[in-house]
């Protein structure tokens, strides 16, 4: 392997150099901290300190950058307060309290009296909003802001006031227990969801057995075959079954069945002929070419009694070889194979007195060449014809049939149970039509979902969701 030796006198220059870089490093930070920019000063110290880890001086400005911008963030906790924003004096709170647990600092000097008179102001602001959301009967509103910012105050104080918002959730669910009527299995199910919360497991209504007399366990599905045998009649069914397990309509206590039927009609045409082809190619040929040259000679002549010679010109034709690139063609007997590929699916699907249909048609024509010239000369080697697979091909269509059926499915669910016309005022009724539409689980909550959300719990239909879970 060859090597080369740095020579002894540049080392001094490396280990300088190298030196350098990590002063400039400390030295930057040292200059940000001092101009008051502790964040830009907490990354330079974060770089120093991953290049060397045990740079104690490193460490201890890191330490007193990050004391600094949590002044920073705690004096607008407190900006916020004196506006009149408790919310936002909150939230800015639960900030550097999170900060404080990931950096593992505890805070001291002026930085530490603001914090923990900032925490008694907003521990007050707290304990009203609280007590507010209490008296408005949105118990699992309150449950949200105590796991949002509970972790900002005294673990004795949280846990009374958290037991105080259990007992106001168990009687809500008592409340919403009693709303519970037959017929309404959604609502039930959304009820005994809220009551697992506040610890109550008891079987509300006739539980997910209710579920089961208006859902669909399975789906019959007849197919239909056309002149032509379909061989992927097997995949056809498991991925309309796949897809159907899928939809808001099946549960796998259903009682119900779907009826469907779909028609195939698929053709399968295969051509194989015999053909030359040809294959061009250059090739490189010589040949003799009369030119004409020009020559001189010497001539002898006299002027003024002397003897003189001068050169004069003249033409002749000469024979020359050259070479030139020619264009020829190879001629080789090959098989040109041809298919041709045609499926149409039509699906007919009843779900509870709907029917819709469900369509797919494809097209796939393919050709290719199948010969055995090995001729590297020609830039030619062995072909097979590589055409599609014809039940690959159906399969794959199938595939799309069925996710065009589960679409399909999903949006005659919604178009049944996410009316725009529902009314909010009733808890049960409109409850049981809600939860209805969230389960066919839309990317975003229906207006209607949410105001009901909002009016009888307190809070959006997503943020119920991120603290009790979803029913469905």
């Amino acid at each position: 392997m060859f090597s080369r030796k740095i020579p002894v006198t540049a080392i001094p220059i490396i280990l300088v150099l190298l030196t350098t870089g990590c002063a400039s490093l400390s030295e930057r930070a040292q200059e940000a901290l001092a101009a008051g920019n502790y964040e830009v000063a907490a990354r330079y110290y974060e770089r120093a300190l991953a290049r060397k880890p045990d740079d104690a001086e490193a460490a201890s400005g890191l330490k007193q950058a990050r004391g600094e911008i949590l002044g920073q963030k705690l004096l607008q906790v407190r900006n916020a307060r004196l506006a009149g924003n408790h919310a936002e004096a909150l939230e800015l709170l639960q900030g550097v309290v999170g900060l404080e647990s990931q950096w593992q600092l505890v805070p001291g000097g002026k930085v530490a009296f603001t914090q923990e008179e900032e925490q008694e102001f907003a521990k007050k602001y707290f304990v009203q909003r609280i007590e507010a959301e209490l008296a408005g009967h949105t118990p699992l509103r309150a449950a949200g802001t105590i796991r949002t910012y509970g972790k900002i105050f005294d673990a004795g104080l949280v846990s009374g006031i958290r037991n105080k918002v259990n007992k106001h959730g168990k009687d809500s669910c008592q409340l919403f227990r009693k709303e519970v009527a037959p017929g309404k299995p959604f609502f039930a199910l959304f009820v005994a969801n809220y009551c697992r919360f506040w610890g109550d497991t008891r079987k509300v209504g006739a539980g997910k057995a209710a579920l089961s007399d208006v859902l669909f366990g399975k789906i019959d599905l007849k197919v239909e075959q056309g002149a032509s045998p379909f061989e992927a009649s097997g995949h056809l069914l498991a991925e309309v079954s796949k897809a159907f397990a899928q939809t808001p309509w099946y549960d796998p206590d259903g009682k119900l069945s779907a009826q469907a039927s779909v028609s195939v009609a698929y053709q399968q045409q295969k051509d194989k002929q015999g053909v030359v082809l040809v294959q061009p190619y250059r090739e490189q040929e010589y040949y003799v070419e009369n030119v004409v040259v020009k020559k001189f000679r010497r001539v002898e002549y006299v002027e003024n009694g002397a003897i003189k010679y001068r050169d004069d010109p003249y033409e002749t034709v000469e024979a020359q070889k050259k070479s030139r690139t020619v264009e020829k063609q190879y001629r080789y007997p090959a098989w040109k194979h041809t298919q041709k590929l045609a499926l149409s699916l039509a699906g007919q699907f009843q779900f509870a007195g709907r029917t819709f249909h469900v369509a797919h048609s494809e097209k796939a024509d393919s050709e290719g060449v199948e010969h055995e010239e090995n001729q590297p000369s020609y830039n030619l080697k062995p072909s097979r014809p590589n055409l599609p697979d014809p039940m690959q091909w159906n399969q794959q269509q199938s595939t799309r049939f069925a996710e065009s059926f589960r679409k399909q499915a999903g949006q005659l669910w919604m178009d049944s149970y996410c009316r725009m016309d529902i009314e909010v005022d009733s808890f049960a009724e409109s409850g049981n039509q809600v939860e209805l539409c969230l389960r066919s689980r839309p990317a975003q909550a229906p207006k209607f979902a949410d105001d009901w959300y909002r009016k009888f719990l307190g809070m959006s239909y997503a943020e119920a969701v991120t603290i009790i879970g979803s029913a469905i």
